[in-house]
């Protein structure tokens, strides 16, 4: 039996549970502002899933009638040229004749002006600086969480771990164009307790405007919410449990309260994991070998608030903060075997049983003001950001070997204390003529690092100065932007923009007195053209020169070790790397996209493998120039009514050359493919299957072996589309490379045993409609101080 028909019966059977006696009718009256009845307003009466049931045209009078309906749960939407969109509460239809209250319609600013013509838009869009996915308009949005809704979007790659850009890294995600200040899998928790019915378009930004810093080069994602002006409270209580070698439960709650000049948030979350990882790393030299077993298991545990609210002073004025308290605990045990080869003579094997703990802190504030210069869309924006992380390890390493005297007990203590602050302010300002934004930006991180290196003796633990150290490292950045957007004619636009930012460095060492300072400054330009020919064929070409600047553990010369004989290491004369962004895009339909891209890398950093003396180390350092080219095409299509597909493949090439001649590069080539699929088998039932991959690519000195990611589940709404409940599987591949260096090969594995059951409830709580405060930290800084 095919799914088609297997969807028939189910469609079927669920009309004969639905069918209930005689079919009445709902009346309604729509005015505008004044009181006056509107005439022609176009009424569509909607199910709770926003699936559209009947469309209606007001008469003279206003009023409109929809008739021969059965029993059921509805919305009314309300929409007419030069007014803003009206939805109705949501209500329950008995079967007999209904008078909904009557709904009033507000002028739109555009209509003052002129005609305004409202349509519905397609899922694909492109906008001169960004490619928009308007979410409401496809079948998949029913029920998702937001982590739900980035899996289905373009270009994006999402796991348990990360959200990444395809081809490119893990990239920054933004709620209503201000940065999320999380990442990894405190991300995934936050992002999982948010409905994605509340997300009206999301917007993937490869190469971002002279708005946003010009760190990092793996691009944006915007995730804009639907306006709301429903007053009262609302929330959702979510819960995730997860199982694959070990179990997973992650839980959420939102509550948001609106009053016409209030909007607030308060959203907690906890996740609490374990898994076990199996991994290798085999070094292969000319005539040694040391062949590295790593197997562990984690637990981790993380509790976290938000607390935002925004007030409307009077019509001009907005003010608000937001509060973001995170705490993460985790615990690594870990049974390590390294075996030390000449040839085919095993000289020593080393067994190394350690206990990694891991607490972290931190604290996000936000403080703003939002001003209106005018009815014209004039703002000035000023934010006052503050971030501070406490990440500490305390490791516990037990080694004994086929040689006694290698056998030790050490402890390795890390404590970092990062204080992060800015000092923001944005203008924009459209003109008749074009559309002006500027601003400016101060940032200061401070970094105290103590590595403590203990040595088990005589019953006791003694500090070994030579593998201890304190680290002070400060940073000041100071950033200037301007962009100019213009609409040349009916076809054409353009937009230019100009960045610069200036960076003081200071890092010391009280140790052994080294300090290292330095300064630098660049300007980071950014250009698009847009051509629209008609409504079926939209050309775009962009630019932009991006600086990826190091991590501050990566400026940490500590040394912190994985056992006794391997250890890894910051290098405080590492400088940031920079990059030149180029795409030609078209768009054809609005659901066919192809971009063609190219990315020149000049200093870039990697971290390098060295043996001596049996002891492996890794660092980072700038050594690799590289270019690379390709093309990214994705197809959003409707198979049938009822099954969305999204089709996508990337092709690549990537040349590159290093400085250094531990480095062996290689160029080669990469190739993505994948597609993703939502049928819908009922209204309040979807099916959904994604598949992606990726046969064996080089880049740089690395060969990565093929992979993939399946994910296919079952989506249902129960209690009128208040419950959600999603039961899904995932089964990832293992993540096997090859690194080449001089005289040495490392070949690395990872097993993160991907593949895992996620059964996931949502409930929605109070009025539906409610979106509380969404207002996010636009701190891109904070992304830097990781653990």
């Amino acid at each position: 039996m095919n799914t088609y028909t297997v969807r028939v019966l189910v469609i079927a059977l669920s009309m004969l549970f639905c069918m209930n006696g005689f079919a009445q009718s709902i009346s309604g009256l729509i005015k505008d502002e004044t009181g006056l009845p509107l005439e022609n307003v176009t009424i569509r009466l909607l199910t709770t899933d926003s699936a559209l049931v009947k469309l209606e045209i007001s008469n003279k009078e206003g009023r409109y009638t929809f008739g021969q309906l059965n029993p059921g749960s509805f919305i009314v939407k309300i929409s007419s040229t030069g007014y803003l969109p009206a939805y109705s509460t949501v209500f329950k239809f008995e079967g007999r004749d209904m008078t909904i209250p009557e709904i009033i319609l507000h002028k739109t600013v555009q209509e003052l002006k002129g005609v305004t013509i409202t349509a519905s838009k397609p899922v694909l869009e492109r906008k001169i600086d960004r490619l928009v996915f308007n979410l409401e308009n496809s079948l998949a949005t029913g029920g998702m969480t937001f982590v739900d809704a980035l899996s289905i979007t373009p270009m994006l790659n999402v796991s348990e771990r990360n959200i990444s850009m395809i081809g490119k890294g893990e990239l920054k995600v933004m709620i209503n164009d201000r940065i999320v200040p999380l990442k990894g899998t405190d991300l995934i928790a936050y992002l999982r307790a948010l409905r994605a019915d509340d997300i009206a378009k999301i917007e993937i930004i490869t190469i971002p405007p002279s708005k946003y810093a010009a760190e990092g080069n793996s691009g944006l994602v915007n995730i804009v919410l639907k306006k709301n002006t429903q007053i009262g409270w609302s929330g959702t209580v979510s819960t995730s449990y997860l199982q694959n070698k070990r179990t997973a439960l992650m839980n959420g709650l939102t509550l948001n309260y609106q009053t016409q000049r209030l909007n607030s948030s308060l959203k907690l979350r906890e996740t609490n994991k374990r898994g076990i990882i199996t991994e290798s790393e085999n070094l292969i030299g000319n005539s040694t070998e040391i062949l590295n077993s790593y197997p562990r298991s984690t637990r981790l545990f993380n509790i976290g608030g938000n607390l935002s609210m925004d007030y409307k002073v009077d019509k001009r004025n907005s003010v608000g903060f937001i509060y973001d308290l995170n705490s993460t605990g985790s615990r690594t045990d870990m049974d390590a075997i390294s075996i030390y080869k000449t040839g085919q003579l095993i000289n020593s094997t080393v067994y190394t049983t350690s206990q990694a703990k891991n607490a972290t802190l931190s604290n996000t504030l936000n403080i703003y003001h939002d001003l209106k210069l005018d009815s014209l869309g004039k703002t000035v924006s000023t934010s006052l950001n503050y971030f501070s992380n406490r990440p500490e390890t305390k490791s516990d390493l037990l080694t004994t070997s086929s040689d006694p005297s290698e056998d030790s007990h050490v402890k390795n203590n890390r404590a970092n204390h990062y204080n992060i602050w800015s000092l923001q302010s944005d203008m924009t300002l459209p003109y008749k003529w074009a559309k002006l934004n500027l601003g400016s930006m101060f940032m200061n991180y401070r970094n105290s690092a103590d590595v403590g290196f203990y040595n088990f003796s005589n019953g006791g633990y003694e500090i070994d100065p030579s593998k201890s150290n304190l680290f002070e490292y400060r940073e000041q950045n100071v950033a200037a932007y301007f962009d100019l957007e213009k609409k040349l004619n009916k076809q054409w636009s353009a937009k230019l923009g100009l960045r610069y930012e200036y960076s003081y460095i200071d890092g010391f060492s009280p140790a052994d007195q080294v300090r290292n300072r330095y300064a630098y400054g660049q300007f980071f330009p950014t250009a698009y053209i847009m051509y629209k020919a008609n409504s079926l064929h939209t050309f775009s070409a962009s630019y932009s020169k991006r600086i990826t600047r190091p991590s501050l553990n990566q400026v940490n010369p500590f040394k912190f070790y994985i056992t006794t004989n391997s250890y890894i290491s910051g290098n405080p004369d590492i400088r940031p790397s920079y990059s030149h962004n180029t795409e030609l895009s078209y768009l054809y339909k609005s659901a066919l996209s192809i971009t063609l891209f190219s990315q020149q890398t000049v200093n870039g950093a990697g971290n390098i493998v060295t043996l001596k003396d049996n002891i492996i180390s890794s660092a980072p350092a700038n050594y690799l120039k590289n270019n690379s080219f390709g093309i990214y095409a994705t197809l959003n299509s409707k198979i049938a009514k009822w099954w969305e597909n999204t089709t996508f493949i990337t092709l690549s090439y990537s040349k590159s050359k290093s400085s250094v001649p531990e480095i062996v590069i290689r160029d080669g080539s990469t190739f993505n493919y994948g597609t993703n699929n939502t049928m819908v088998i009922t209204k309040r039932l979807r099916y959904t299957l994604n598949f992606s991959g990726t046969p064996a690519s080089t880049r740089g000195n690395t060969y990565t072996f093929s992979q993939y990611n399946l994910s296919t589940g079952l989506r249902a709404t129960f209690l009128e589309n208040k419950l959600t409940v999603n039961a899904s599987y995932l089964n990832s591949s293992k993540d096997k490379s090859r690194g080449f260096y001089n005289n040495l090969t490392s070949i690395a594995v990872t097993d993160y045993n991907y593949s895992t059951f996620n059964l996931t409830a949502v409930l929605m709580i109070g009025q539906s409609k409610v979106k509380g405060n969404n207002k996010k930290v636009n701190f891109s800084g904070s992304q830097r101080a990781s653990n």
